[in-house]
């Protein structure tokens, strides 16, 4: 990503730390007309995710992004997040950089607006795929939320593009299974920096899960 891009500012600490919903904003809760967020059912029928990316990369860039999170709050909270290129058939290459975000969602939609960046700069169709639904609508429809930074931001850049982004949900068993050494390779992208404050709500609804669901994984691990 190039110095002048207006994601290296957002995510240098430019944004504001609390995630204060901007109330006044004059852009309507809708997605640019060039950006197409296609259901969970039509990833549901997909089988090889990556033959797909590689048929599909033949005459568009397909990008895949991968977050890696640790998001136990006594821990040092530090994130990574890495796109992974699909150009001609083939992996071309994998981007990583460092996050300043406690949680995997929030990191997911930083890296989704990362992905937005980089996609307009190249004079192609792309793909976006991620193992967060959800986080696609929130990096890319600038409604009164936490997230509307970003999806500003997202708005603006696709309305200058002059293709089409097509955005997939990716189950995550469904992933390649070397992406596993993916993530263990960004790892080493990581660095200390002061996190961006987590929405209160996000946090609590970690901690319950840590309490519960969570825990019980980790008494099973031993």
């Amino acid at each position: 990503m190039p110095p002048s891009s207006p994601l290296n500012a957002l995510l240098d600490g430019e944004w504001t730390a609390e995630f204060t919903p901007d109330w006044e904003s004059r852009l309507p809760a809708i997605l640019n007309g060039n950006a197409t967020i296609h259901s969970v059912e039509e990833s549901k029928q997909v089988e090889d995710f990556e033959h797909l990316w590689m048929e599909r990369s033949k005459t568009k860039i397909v990008l895949v992004v991968v977050v890696k999170t640790d998001q136990r709050f006594e821990h040092n909270s530090r994130s990574c997040g890495a796109l992974v290129q699909y150009e001609d058939g083939k992996v071309t290459r994998t981007k990583p950089f460092p996050l300043s975000y406690r949680l995997h969602f929030e990191s997911t939609v930083a890296t989704i607006a990362i992905a937005v960046d980089y996609a307009v700069q190249l004079d192609k169709d792309a793909e976006i795929y991620t193992v967060h639904y959800h986080a696609i609508d929130k990096a890319l429809r600038p409604a009164k939320t936490a997230y509307y930074d970003i999806a500003e931001r997202c708005f603006h850049r696709l309305g200058a593009w002059n293709h089409q982004l097509d955005c997939y949900w990716v189950p995550s068993h469904k992933l390649p299974k070397w992406f596993a050494a993916v993530k263990k390779k960004i790892a080493a992208h990581r660095k200390d920096v002061e996190p961006h404050k987590t929405i209160p709500a996000m946090k609590s609804h970690i901690r319950r899960l840590f309490k519960t669901e969570w825990a019980e994984v980790q008494e099973k691990l031993g």
